[in-house]
């Protein structure tokens, strides 16, 4: 278990999910962005405000990624599943735990620590340059 200091002084434990859990969570994310996916390993170690204030440009791909998952139910839905090891001010992560305003700001930052406890490490097993490399040809010519 990793704990998270969040901005408001709260705490976040986060730990992976059992695997099923978590290649759900992942087959539906990636189901949702495609190959958009890798964008969310580049999220930046920033504040929401500082990176408002980076060029359009620059977040763009990165900002869509993070409001396609924020809009998709499915994900939203398989989010709770993976929270169920995790602890928020030291209370077990229930639907009910960011009612509360001052909570409420915290819900994505934790969300974002449990996609990179979750779905991270199976995108993190890619090597695209080696799979997409070509093998020579050991057919004997003709």
């Amino acid at each position: 278990m990793k704990t998270i200091t969040l901005k408001s002084g709260n705490t976040f434990d986060v730990q992976a999910a059992d695997f099923p859990i978590a290649w759900k969570l992942t087959q539906a994310i990636a189901g949702e962005l495609g190959s958009s996916l890798a964008t969310l390993t580049k999220i930046p170690k920033v504040d929401m405000k500082s990176l408002l204030n980076q060029e359009m440009s620059d977040i763009g791909p990165l900002l869509g990624a993070v409001m396609k998952l924020v809009a998709n139910e499915n994900v939203y839905r398989l989010l709770w599943p993976c929270f169920v090891p995790c602890i928020y001010n030291g209370q077990k992560v229930v639907p009910t735990t960011f009612n509360s305003i001052e909570s409420r700001p915290d819900f994505l930052p934790c969300v974002v620590e449990l996609l990179k406890e979750n779905v991270f490490p199976f995108i993190a097993g890619l090597d695209l340059a080696s799979s997409t490399e070509s093998v020579p040809s050991t057919a004997a010519p003709k």
